[in-house]
C-alpha cells in the first residue's frame, strides 16, 4: 500500500475513534446525569413516604385509644339501655291482649243475634205487595183546594184501565 495512502487512513482512524470516543463520553455524561436525578427523585420520595408513615405511627396509638374510649362508652349505653327495656317490659301491659286458642273460648249463648242482628236482612222484598205511595203537596194556605182530584178516584188519578201511558 502507498505510504501516503496509509498516512491517510491513519489519520481518519484516529479522527473517527477520537469523534467516537467524544461523543460516547457526552452520551456517557448525559446518562450519568439522568441515573442521578432520576436517584434523587427516589430518595426525595422515599424520605416523604417515610415521613408519612411516622407521622401515621404517630397518630394511630391516639386514635386506638380513643376507639377503646367510644366502645366503652358503647357498652355502658347498651347496657343502660337493655336494663332500662326490661325494667319497662315487665311494667308495661302488651299492646294487644295474648290470643286464647279455639278450643279455650265458651261457645255463643243462646240468646245472642243472629244474622239479622248484625244488618243482614232475611226479607229482601216489601211487605205490602201491590201498594203504590203517592205523595202530595201541602198548600201554601194549609187548606185543600176542592178543584184537584182525590187520589182515592182512579180514573180522576190518571190510573185507568184504558191510560194509553200504561199500554193497555
Amino acid at each position: 500500500m502507498d505510504p501516503a495512502v496509509k498516512l491517510v487512513l491513519n489519520e481518519m482512524q484516529q479522527r473517527f475513534s477520537e469523534d467516537l470516543h467524544k461523543g460516547l463520553s457526552e452520551h456517557d455524561d448525559k446518562w450519568d446525569q439522568r441515573f442521578l436525578n432520576l436517584e434523587h427523585t427516589q430518595s426525595a420520595r422515599l424520605d416523604r413516604l417515610e415521613e408519612a408513615a411516622q407521622v401515621f405511627d404517630d397518630w394511630r396509638p391516639r386514635i386506638e385509644a380513643t376507639v377503646d374510649d367510644v366502645k366503652l362508652e358503647l357498652g355502658k349505653v347498651t347496657r343502660f339501655l337493655d336494663r332500662s327495656f326490661r325494667e319497662r317490659a315487665v311494667q308495661e301491659p302488651p299492646i294487644f291482649p295474648t290470643p286464647q286458642s279455639a278450643m279455650e273460648r265458651l261457645p255463643a249463648p243462646t240468646g245472642a243475634d243472629g244474622p239479622a242482628g248484625h244488618c243482614v236482612e232475611t226479607q229482601h222484598r216489601d211487605a205490602g205487595f201491590g201498594s203504590v205511595l203517592i205523595h202530595t203537596h201541602v198548600p201554601v194556605k194549609g187548606v185543600y183546594s176542592n178543584s184537584s182530584p182525590s187520589p182515592s178516584n182512579p180514573v180522576a188519578s190518571g190510573f185507568s184501565r184504558d191510560n194509553p201511558m200504561l199500554g193497555k
